[in-house]
């Protein structure tokens, strides 16, 4: 049995930059024995936003025909990750849902993969992916570098989210924002809140919007969530 040591990998730490991180991170992906390997980097409690991050390695003709015919939110990887902690080995069955999309990666070669999720409490996912051209993944090749794998796939993901989470850029709420939200996060509904305010539900509905575009998330039950995780109420 062969032992896998981190210090053979580049080892991505806090004070780097993105691309910096992403490098140490594809360089253990070779370690690996995988030419190609990307990272998504999600919110937990809002799937659908855009990701913090995105970054791959593949090759630009597989990029370009991904972005013109696909959606990573359809993607059968991606919602399988996020539901998910154990890594998967692609195959066929796993693309049930959009088989197009496996015939695509069988085209240009790049079947032979699996993904990793790391999920942790402070509200991200980080879904980290690795492929090759040849050979076939093997489980006992598989299980043999898990260890290194889980170990690459754990520290890229604190150093990420180190940068990207624990020091968010600022938001600045009004005083009026923060009255609307605590009441909100009280779980008041908007007409709840327009009578306590002596609003109209109109303004409320405004401030609500005018919020949630500030923080980046899809709906109110998620700018709660983030604000309190900012300290913001």
């Amino acid at each position: 049995m062969r032992y896998w040591s981190a210090s053979r990998a580049n080892c991505p730490e806090p004070n780097h930059n993105h691309d910096d991180i992403f490098e140490s991170f594809q360089l253990g992906a070779a370690e690996l024995g995988y030419k190609y390997c990307s990272i998504l980097l999600l919110p937990t409690d809002a799937p659908s936003a855009a990701p913090l991050l995105s970054k791959n390695s593949f090759p630009n003709t597989w990029n370009q025909h991904f972005t013109q015919h696909y959606d990573y939110r359809d993607v059968p990887i991606v919602r399988h990750c996020q539901a998910c902690v154990l890594p998967s080995l692609w195959s066929e069955s796993l693309f049930i849902s959009l088989p197009r999309l496996w015939e695509d990666l069988c085209l240009f070669g790049l079947q032979h993969g699996f993904s990793h999720a790391v999920h942790d409490p402070r509200g991200l996912t980080s879904i980290f992916c690795f492929t090759r051209e040849q050979p076939a993944i093997n489980h006992e090749d598989f299980y043999e570098k898990a260890g290194f794998m889980l170990w690459l796939t754990n520290k890229t993901h604190t150093v990420l989210a180190e940068r990207l989470f624990l020091a968010p850029p600022p938001v600045r709420l009004t005083p009026k924002e923060l009255e609307v939200l605590r009441w909100t996060a009280e779980g008041k509904t908007a007409e709840e809140v327009a009578i306590i305010l002596s609003l109209s539900r109109r303004t409320v509905g405004f401030h609500i919007h005018s919020i949630i575009c500030k923080l980046g998330v899809r709906n109110k039950t998620a700018a709660v969530t983030q604000a309190v995780r900012r300290k913001l109420i």
